[in-house]
């Protein structure tokens, strides 16, 4: 409210103040969504893996041990039949690029 003449008009400042409350929370749903995926990585990474392998019909049998942004290491890796494997590693180290 302008003093003087008793207007009660907003001042310029609203708009913009609600414009910094709209990108402030954006920006708090923007890394609660990545925190999220984070957390989950490696349940959604052993899905992913699952069902490549599935789709190419390997029987496989692995653990996620380390899972970073770039690096993947998988340990215990059994390929093929588990009485006569076609492949064993005790680990393997993915890079993906």
């Amino acid at each position: 409210m302008d003093r003087s003449t008793g207007d009660h008009r907003p001042s310029a400042r609203a708009p913009r103040l609600r414009l910094r409350w709209i990108g402030g929370s954006l920006v708090v749903l923007a890394l609660v969504t990545v925190a999220g995926a984070w957390v989950g990585r490696r349940g959604l990474a052993t899905e992913w893996v699952n069902g490549e392998l599935a789709r190419r019909q390997v029987p496989a049998r692995y653990e996620i041990t380390q899972l970073g942004l770039r690096t993947q290491r998988l340990e215990r890796v059994v390929i093929g039949d588990p009485a006569r494997p076609d492949l064993t590693a005790d680990w393997v180290e993915l890079d993906t690029n």
